[in-house]
């Protein structure tokens, strides 16, 4: 008999993996554009829609991951992280009142 572990996403002492999981997927979608990243990340929070309605306070990675993936805000700077100008306009990313951001930089 094959032994099979159940999956969860209710938090214990350390994040559930399928809850970092969702936002690690809705990172590489914004971060590659490729929507396959974000339709795997819908289809986990679809699949503990049901207990998440149940329990939500024990799936807070999990809503989390989910609130990322609606809103997350991209913001992306161009330029040499060592320039000036470039390092004023990381500290105002970082400083902005934003909690679902991602933050990247790209050389020109």
């Amino acid at each position: 008999a094959l032994i099979v572990r159940s999956k969860s996403a209710v938090d214990n002492a350390t994040p559930a993996g399928n809850g970092v999981m969702v936002e690690v997927l809705a990172r590489l979608a914004l971060l590659t554009g490729d929507d396959a990243w974000r339709a795997r990340a819908e289809e986990i929070v679809s699949a503990f829609a049901a207990a998440v309605a149940q329990q939500a306070p024990a799936h807070a990675t999990l809503v989390c991951g989910f609130d990322f993936l609606l809103g997350a805000e991209q913001i992306v700077i161009v330029g040499d992280r060592d320039e000036p100008a470039v390092a004023a306009m990381l500290r105002a990313a970082f400083g902005a009142p934003l909690p679902n951001r991602l933050v990247s930089t790209v050389r020109d």
